[in-house]
């Protein structure tokens, strides 16, 4: 695996998990489809490499994610044979006029670390109405502890892209996550504290003079109690009224992982006034027995209304293959939980977030499978409820058709565009194993 030490904590978390309890605890039958395609394999050098994140639909047709590696940037570490890691990059995918012909990349942002700029974007970016990007990176900035950045379209066809950095985090609160927007144009995240603190939930306010640094606000910080939730992974997600919705890998009122807790899902209530706090609830934690799931690190989606769903990477059965999970609201406004489907050794761990099509099927992926790839799946919901959801492979990356380095390749969730397609990214394989973005038709 090349990642640097730097780079996205998701393995850490994954494989270390040890390392995570003693820091907490000082604290306080597989289908192959016809139907996949790779339509970009990345190449490193200038080009970007290991993508960790999805992709992102635009309504201009095409894709956009980012590499965590890649560009030639000499400043992020230099490998075994002497040659620049890079530190990583924004790109842009274009589907072909004829479907026979290749999809083509351009590179919109080549980060060069430094105070002056990030390094390792690792989460996924979003959009606002005007069509500029914003996203965020792990290192780089005035503290070396990651920016957030936007990229603004060029004025004239084929123009350059232009960055500004919007926030440079301050040391030892984690790696942040993607962002998302209010209707008021703020702009939402987490920062995980690994190593130093429990997490936080911050935001981040346009200027009143463009240009000027956006205005960064913690609006909750996740105690040492460990009741309420530590180590914020995955992204979060905004209702109707303002309020944030999101997992914690570890923490609650359970006792995984020798007393540390299984994680939870929270929501983080908006004031009734301006300037007021923001007051976390606790929707579920996590018990990691008899069937229920643990450690989620994927954040959780809304569908059909007052339903979220999400994966737990750990729990379920015997031996904690993890889980696919769905809470939904009851009359009196508490939460109950049901785990809807149980993974196992045959299949992999689920890592990416879950998405849904126009009939009710979701799809999600895992980060390794027995051939050593990751794999993506679907699950079909019963005709009657309370009945078993049914369980379709899709694609298997095996190492006879991706080349595998170090285990699992999908660290990141899927998307729809038009035509009912689905899009991911495999952090590595393809031909020069750097990663590869793919499609399915389910």
């Amino acid at each position: 695996m090349r990642f640097k030490n730097s780079s996205r904590i998701v393995t850490h978390f994954i494989t270390n998990l040890a390392a995570l309890v003693i820091y907490i605890l000082t604290m306080s039958a597989l289908a192959t489809s016809q139907q996949e395609s790779t339509i970009y394999n990345f190449k490193g050098g200038n080009d970007g490499a290991e993508p960790v994140s999805s992709v992102v639909a635009h309504n201009d047709g095409n894709l956009y994610g980012t590499t965590a590696e890649g560009d030639n940037a000499p400043s992020c570490g230099i490998d075994g044979n002497n040659n620049p890691f890079g530190c990583g990059t924004v790109y842009q995918l274009t589907p072909p006029a004829q479907s026979s012909s290749p999809w083509t990349e351009t590179i919109l942002h080549a980060f060069e670390g430094g105070k002056a700029d990030g390094a390792d974007p690792a989460s996924p970016i979003t959009f606002d109405e005007a069509g500029n990007l914003y996203g965020t990176t792990v290192i780089g900035g005035a503290a070396n502890a990651g920016i957030v950045f936007e990229l603004s379209p060029p004025v004239q066809h084929n123009g350059a892209w232009t960055e500004s950095m919007l926030h440079s985090f301050a040391p030892n609160l984690g790696f942040p996550s993607g962002l998302v927007f209010d209707r008021q144009g703020n702009l939402y995240g987490e920062q995980n504290g690994f190593p130093n603190t429990y997490g936080t939930i911050f935001e981040l306010s346009p200027p009143a003079i463009q240009g000027k640094e956006w205005i960064y606000r913690v609006l909750y910080t996740f105690s040492p109690s460990l009741l309420g939730g530590v180590l914020p992974e995955g992204g979060l997600v905004i209702d109707e009224d303002g309020n944030l919705y999101g997992v914690t890998q570890f923490g609650g009122d359970s006792g995984c992982a020798d007393g540390v807790g299984c994680g939870v899902v929270f929501e983080l209530m908006k004031p009734t006034h301006p300037g007021g706090a923001w007051t976390e609830r606790v929707l579920y934690s996590f018990t990691g027995i008899n069937g229920d799931g643990a450690q989620p690190s994927s954040g959780v989606i809304f569908y059909g209304g007052n339903h979220l769903y999400g994966t737990a990477a750990d729990g379920g059965n015997e031996i904690g293959d993890g889980t696919v999970f769905e809470l939904s609201t009851t009359t009196g406004g508490s939460w109950t939980e049901a785990t809807i489907y149980q993974f196992d050794e045959s299949i992999g761990r689920p890592f990416g977030r879950v998405v849904f099509d126009k009939q009710g099927n979701l799809y999600t992926t895992t980060f390794s499978s027995p051939n050593g790839g990751g794999e993506v799946l679907e699950l079909s919901p019963p005709a009657t409820q309370g009945n078993p959801w049914t369980f379709t492979p899709l694609y298997d990356f095996s190492c006879n058709n991706l080349s595998c380095d170090g285990g699992g390749t999908l660290f990141s969730g899927l998307i729809f565009d038009k035509g009912n397609v689905l899009y991911g990214t495999a952090t590595y394989g393809g031909t020069g194993n750097s990663g590869v973005a793919f499609k399915i038709i389910p």
